[in-house]
């Protein structure tokens, strides 16, 4: 018989939790959402100590989360009161990346590193973590063995 208490006590700890995070007061916890009419697909998801942003990237279909109807990659920064600090959007711009596929603190924690594609070629960003903005950029191409870069 003194089996099932611990069960009991787990049910009903579950369902006081339930209660007190049911959809009327959820947006309270973190009053933030984001994104479009379509699809975002999020591939980068970290939380940067030294700012204390919570960094999302990835992709977009939406032209009304980035003004732009084909894929395009996104990444945002959120302080811990879910308020947007930056935010930038990759497609039809200097640098086309049309996927962010993943992120990366460095390891002295002062720049992100992200990575993606862009015209269907992998890329490596870095980007300052306070601000958004890119610090450098990699586009890695192809080489025939005789040096020469292969048409695509």
């Amino acid at each position: 018989m003194k089996g099932w208490l611990p069960s009991l006590f787990l049910l009903a700890l579950l369902t006081s939790s339930a209660l007190a995070l049911d959809s009327a007061c959820a947006h309270k916890l973190f009053p933030n959402f984001a994104g479009g009419s379509k699809n975002e697909d999020v591939k980068c998801f970290l939380f940067d100590p030294k700012t204390e942003y919570i960094i999302v990237g990835g992709t977009s279909t939406s032209n009304d989360f980035a003004p732009a109807e084909n894929q395009h990659g996104f990444l945002y920064a959120l302080d811990l009161n879910a308020n947007w600090k930056w935010g930038n959007f990759f497609y039809n711009v200097s640098y086309a990346v049309s996927d962010i596929t993943g992120c990366q603190m460095s390891s002295e924690g002062t720049s992100l590193m992200v990575f993606g594609q862009a015209n269907s070629r992998p890329v490596i960003m870095s980007l300052s973590h306070t601000d958004g903005s890119i610090t450098k950029f990699l586009s890695i191409e192809a080489v025939t063995p005789d040096g020469s870069t292969p048409i695509i």
